[in-house]
């Protein structure tokens, strides 16, 4: 089994948030897994901000970059179309590194 490790430099996965925000239809990023979630219920009840938690995150996977993005979108119909437009920014910010992969999932449609 091929282990997963966060890559070091939230600054990236906070630049990466950013570019799929600004993807039309994306209403909301949300953090990429349950553990994660759980951690960004911890960080409210203890009064920091939460939305801090809620990034892109970046991990390395058997030599490939990964890069995962839980979204809400804005409209149902359009959601595929948002997750692609999502999938290919990050593919354009990633586009220097050859091994990346990509993995949207969709949280929520508003």
């Amino acid at each position: 089994m091929t282990e997963m490790t966060a890559r070091p430099g939230s600054s990236n996965d906070e630049a990466l948030t950013a570019t799929v925000l600004a993807v039309p239809g994306v209403d909301a990023v949300f953090a990429p897994g349950r553990v994660a979630a759980f951690s960004v219920v911890v960080t409210a009840l203890g009064g920091q901000d939460p939305h801090r938690r809620n990034t892109v995150s970046t991990t390395e996977h058997g030599g490939d970059t990964v890069i995962t993005a839980r979204i809400a979108t804005q409209h149902a119909s359009l959601t595929p179309e948002t997750a692609r437009e999502v999938a290919d920014a990050l593919l354009a910010r990633a586009a220097h590194d050859a091994s990346s992969k990509i993995n949207i999932r969709v949280a929520r449609v508003a």
